[in-house]
């Protein structure tokens, strides 16, 4: 995808890419709302360095809300479905564009038995292998968790999902 289908698309456009991901841009308030937002569901990150320096960016950058589906058995049509999110901020202002953060990073439930919950155990982001050179172009999310299902009736019982291990890629240029 070239950069400049980024630099062109407006606020809450959005653009579909090749793997079904889908990028909005988003402003640099609404990226402040949804740091607020996951300061509140993880309080214990909300005090970590990452956090702080996350808060620091400013309307300098270009914000895009990521967002890609998975199904547990890997189909479109799965009835288990879970949703890996992040906050791409990246600095255009060149002839080339680089991320500068990925940030906050989280996985949810998109659908499954209305009894159903989603148990995230890890989130995480990180160049993409190889690229040691400046400006970062390339990155790379994952998420990991499984479902739970949980049965009170006539006795209580349980169904833990294997883990469904979710990775994501973008590439500026």
């Amino acid at each position: 995808m070239p950069i400049s289908d980024l630099k062109n698309l407006k606020t809450n456009d959005s653009m579909t890419l090749e793997d079904g991901t889908i990028l909005t841009r988003i402003t640099y308030e609404e990226y402040l709302k949804m740091l607020t937002n996951n300061k509140e569901i993880y309080p214990d990150k909300a005090k970590s360095e990452s956090f702080e320096i996350a808060s620091t960016y400013d309307e300098a950058y270009s914000y895009y809300y990521y967002k890609k589906v998975f199904g547990l058995d890997g189909s479109d049509e799965c009835d288990f479905k879970v949703q890996l999110d992040a906050i791409l901020i990246l600095d255009e202002s060149n002839s080339y564009a680089q991320i500068e953060d990925v940030l906050p990073i989280k996985t949810r439930l998109v659908s499954g038995p209305h009894n159903c919950e989603w148990i995230q155990s890890a989130v995480d982001s990180f160049p993409a292998l190889g690229n040691n050179d400046s400006p970062m172009e390339k990155g790379e999310l994952f998420g990991r968790g499984y479902f739970q299902v949980k049965y009170s009736f006539p006795f209580k019982f349980g169904w833990n999902s294997p883990t469904l291990y979710m990775a994501g890629r973008y590439k500026c240029s």
